[in-house]
């Protein structure tokens, strides 16, 4: 309980203070993957990130745009034992029409990341925040790196609808 208080506090705390973001292009390399294996999935901010939204111009082209002061999310990775914990956060200075995160849980493999669960939360309607938690047990998998990657959908009142990801990552977990 305490872990979670913490966990929100932070996220409120990092939302409230980020008054600007930056966006990372993902990396161009080919390499040779698996038949049935999804591709490297592009570069995103470690833990916390504010939303982004973007407008397309008269020309057909898009343009990024920071989404106003005040919205955030963050991801936290943990383990206990062999159980891999995740806390993914969003919160705004402002009540919002509705928020929605999707979460996965990876681990390394020599061809790239494996995604372990797939979750996509409830919706959450009229309010300021939303928190959810997953975890998977671990054992008896080896040594890996574990990530945690956490998206969130924000629809502002009267706006366009906003999305952020983040995440966060232990390495050379032995789980047996």
């Amino acid at each position: 309980m305490v872990r979670r208080f913490a966990v929100i506090l932070l996220a409120a705390l990092s939302a409230l203070l980020l008054a600007g973001g930056t966006a990372q292009a993902a990396p161009t390399t080919e390499e040779h993957v698996p038949a049935g294996v999804a591709a490297k999935e592009p570069a995103l901010p470690l833990k916390t990130t504010i939303y982004l939204h973007f407008e397309q111009r008269p020309d057909g082209s898009v343009a990024q745009v920071a989404y106003p002061t005040g919205c955030g999310i963050t991801v936290t990775i943990s383990r206990w034992a062999n159980t891999i914990d995740n806390d993914t956060f969003t919160k705004c200075s402002f009540a919002v029409a509705s928020i929605q995160h999707n979460l996965k849980i990876q681990r390394s493999r020599w061809y790239g990341w494996e995604t372990l669960q797939d979750v996509t939360s409830t919706v959450t309607f009229n309010s300021d925040y939303k928190f959810n938690h997953i975890s998977y047990d671990c054992g008896g998998t080896g040594i890996h790196d574990f990530r945690i990657i956490g998206s969130g959908q924000v629809i502002p009142y009267g706006q366009p609808v906003t999305t952020a990801a983040a995440y966060d990552q232990l390495d050379n977990q032995n789980c047996g």
